[in-house]
């Protein structure tokens, strides 16, 4: 019996409410349905044996009740699909995608903190979320899993979004004597002008 699985479950669905008729009567309309899906007289033999095997002697108890198929299914065993419920996906962000608010208090100079938003995911952003709390010399920092490049913004004194990637000496917007840096761990921190001078002639010496 060559039959692909869409026509016998189409098939089994119009042979399900003959299971009341005479066995004479579900012959021959059986034979006619079978006829109207373009299926020869082989294959309909085949099937209309096989779904009276099942269905009107012989099955299980489930099986054989009238007008009913068991709720298992698929195009070998000649049962009907039983849909199952559609999975829910929250469209609320989860994870790293929800940004992280972070703050360490300046090491030395005057008093202060550094505080920053970070968020990660296999892309590139546009920009920060604009709903975030922000005042000047906050930071947002993105990193980029695929390449493991981190985007930075600043917050400036009109509480705009500056982006700062790849920029050097970038300067507190209300702390004068503020300069941010980049540690190697990744994480920002607004050092004083002297510790930073100190940090980069370090660096020249590597």
């Amino acid at each position: 019996m060559n039959i692909d699985g869409p026509t016998l479950g189409r098939l089994f669905h119009s042979l399900a409410p003959l299971v009341k008729e005479s066995s004479s009567d579900f012959d021959s309309k059986a034979a006619a349905i079978c006829t109207s899906l373009g299926l020869d007289s082989v294959t309909s033999e085949e099937i209309v044996s096989s779904f009276k095997t099942q269905f009107l002697a012989g099955g299980s108890q489930e099986s054989s009740a009238p007008g009913r198929l068991p709720p298992e299914s698929g195009p070998h065993t000649g049962t009907i699909v039983q849909p199952t419920p559609a999975t829910v996906i929250p469209s609320t962000p989860t994870g790293s995608s929800v940004p992280i608010r972070s703050q360490r208090a300046f090491s030395s100079g005057s008093r202060g903190y550094t505080t920053w938003y970070s968020t990660e995911s296999n892309d590139f952003i546009t920009s920060p979320p604009s709903t975030l709390p922000t005042s000047a010399g906050i930071l947002y920092l993105h990193k980029n899993l695929t390449c493991g490049t981190t985007q930075v913004w600043l917050c400036d004194i009109r509480r705009s979004w500056i982006n700062i990637t790849d920029a050097e000496g970038v300067k507190h917007p209300s702390l004068a004597d503020r300069i941010l840096l980049l540690r190697s761990d990744g994480l920002p921190s607004w050092l004083t002008a002297t510790n930073y001078a100190a940090v980069q002639a370090r660096k020249e010496k590597k």
